[in-house]
């Protein structure tokens, strides 16, 4: 527990934007491996993008108390955001100043609007993104069940798409082995799907393994990049209409320039 919440002290002291703000608290509503975009977070106002020393973009709303906070944390879960939780910000700035040397964070700049319903094609189908895995694990996590609720959906009110779930890996172990750890990820996807009613026939699987990397697992250098890793560390969904066409409607990873294959 302690372990966690250094990793955490640190890379608020040295990755966010949280201590820029003049607010006492934040809720972090979400964290992700990519940036999400405007609509994302329904009809929930005033939430702001930061990114931490890992690549992770965290998102959150500020609040004067810490009542405050605990009520808009708690409207965020009741619209489908679980994980949201509290962060005091003058508290992690106090522990920062024990524990690492402080380093002001910046924004990225970018606030998100709340969601504006549009007519969009392919029956309403809102953009769909990819999920990411731990590193070895094939287990769903928080974030990416959040993803696979959005693809539940669409293949619920679309019953004539078919799905492909395209699994990746990271570098590290045998090709093999990696052949087979794409393999679970690939299972553990698609059961999670099949237990909430859609029939295993709509659905393909593919298994990469370690071949179709999207990001660098290690620098020119020798140097061994995590965040590469990590968006090596993934499924990838294509949709598909009756007729067998690709529909648009998935999200390309946008993987930073530093760090691109």
């Amino acid at each position: 527990m302690f372990k966690n919440f250094y990793i955490l002290v640190f890379l608020l002291c040295c990755g966010t934007t949280l201590f820029g703000q003049k607010a006492a608290f934040a809720v972090e509503v979400a964290a992700f491996a990519e940036p999400v975009s405007d609509g994302y977070f329904k009809d929930i106002n005033n939430v702001y993008e930061t990114l931490d020393v890992n690549y992770i973009y965290r998102y959150y709303i500020d609040a004067a108390t810490e009542t405050e906070a605990n009520e808009k944390k708690e409207s965020v879960k009741e619209v489908g955001f679980v994980n949201a939780r509290v962060i005091d910000l003058q508290a992690l700035k106090g522990a920062c100043n024990l524990t690492c040397q402080y380093v002001s964070p910046t924004k990225t700049g970018k606030t998100l609007s709340p969601f504006k319903a549009t007519t969009e094609t392919h029956g309403s189908v809102e953009s769909l993104r990819c999920i990411f895995f731990d590193f070895d694990r094939s287990f769903i996590r928080d974030d990416a069940k959040i993803e696979l609720n959005k693809l539940l959906d669409v293949l619920q009110r679309n019953d004539h798409y078919h799905l492909e779930i395209l699994a990746h890996t990271d570098a590290r172990g045998s090709l093999e082995y990696n052949k087979a750890l794409s393999s679970r990820r690939s299972l553990t996807t698609e059961k999670y799907l099949t237990k909430r009613g859609i029939n295993a026939s709509r659905i393909t699987k593919k298994l990469f393994g370690e071949s179709e990397p999207i990001a660098l697992n290690e620098l020119s250098s020798g140097e061994d990049t995590e965040i590469g890793r990590q968006f090596n560390r993934r499924v990838e969904f294509r949709i598909l209409d009756e007729s067998g066409h690709v529909l648009g409607v998935v999200d390309k990873i946008r993987v930073p320039e530093t760090i691109q294959n």
